[in-house]
């Protein structure tokens, strides 16, 4: 789906919200005039002291001022009339007003200057962010399904196994709960099998959950596709998301072919997201040493700085007991 079709798609989107919220206005005064008739007659006095109201306007004639003072007090008279018999029915004086969900644009997507609305950003940004984790095709897990104790009583290199994932897991979790747009970078850093996929795609459903836009991808794919969007000149609008969306996260770095396009694409995403206050994600399977013998140092420095370090450390659980609970 390229940029013209998500706009197209969201302005639909934005269209149906509309089309809904009048739908059930109507379907709202239906129900009430059919037990209140006399509200029904308010509401038609309203509508003709409106039309009295324009006739006296065009007209600009002396008693102008005192035909528009009658006819506001009259337009008052029936709101109150009908605000009470509401209230007296049990219910809010606005039951019959359109509730559409953008109160800013009346869902209508663009705003009084013919910009573009927030509500209708927002719906672009959401479809070209489900397009591109859609493309990822790759399932979220949940923190439920994670098991710590498959490391029970795991010692490597001397170091407790299981208190060092339980950790990981502790920091994961709370930095599901606690997301926010400000929330600090992660790097998840440690052997392959111990569970930095499971707890980012973990993390990524939690705060998709709360309405947060989240890119899950691994970095191989990230950066194909910003190659092919460079090199073939596609209209696309994958940087775009990258850049801007709440949560980016890039799994398995280290991956990816050694090509000089993919490091500045990399540098690129990881300097603009800094530099923005937007919150990343990386897993990576290297150690600190191998991450500087293959990346520039100004990537190695920004990941080194500016992420908070989760490490991972011990067997792989999945070689260990034949498993994939913790992939």
């Amino acid at each position: 789906m390229d940029k013209q079709e998500i706009r197209r798609k969201a302005y639909e989107n934005i269209e149906k919200r509309r089309a809904a919220a009048q739908s059930a206005a109507l379907e709202r005064e239906r129900e009430v005039t059919g037990k209140y008739p006399e509200i029904a007659e308010y509401r038609a006095e309203m509508a003709r002291t409106a039309s009295e109201l324009t006739s006296a306007i065009i007209r600009r004639s002396k008693d102008t001022s005192a035909a528009v003072e009658s006819i506001k007090n009259t337009n008052q008279a029936a709101a109150k009339a009908i605000a009470d018999t509401l209230r007296a029915a049990g219910l809010p004086e606005d039951y019959l007003s359109i509730k559409y969900y953008c109160p800013a644009c009346h869902d209508k997507g663009y705003t009084a200057d013919g910009g573009l609305c927030d509500c209708l950003r927002r719906e672009i940004s959401r479809i070209a962010v489900d397009e591109l984790n859609r493309s990822a095709n790759i399932p979220f897990a949940d923190f439920e399904h994670f098991n710590v104790s498959l490391h029970e009583g795991e010692v490597f290199k001397g170091v407790n196994v299981c208190k060092i994932i339980g950790k990981a897991y502790d920091t994961a979790r709370e930095y599901a709960e606690n997301f926010t747009v400000n929330s600090p970078s992660l790097l998840m850093i440690g052997n392959s099998g111990l569970g930095k996929t499971h707890l980012s795609m973990a993390i990524a459903r939690e705060v998709t959950i709360k309405g947060y836009s989240v890119v899950y991808g691994s970095a191989i794919n990230q950066l194909r596709s910003l190659d092919q969007e460079f090199f073939r000149d596609k209209k696309s609008d994958t940087l775009d998301v990258l850049l801007n969306c709440d949560l980016l996260i890039m799994d398995d770095l280290g991956s990816e072919y050694n090509l000089p396009s993919s490091e500045a694409n990399l540098y690129n995403l990881i300097n603009s997201r800094i530099n923005s206050g937007r919150p990343m994600i990386i897993s990576t399977n290297l150690d600190q040493t191998s991450l500087q013998d293959k990346y520039d140092q100004r990537i190695c420095s920004r990941l080194m700085f500016n992420f908070r370090q989760v490490v991972f450390f011990g067997q792989d659980a999945r070689k260990k007991l034949g498993s994939r609970d913790n992939g």
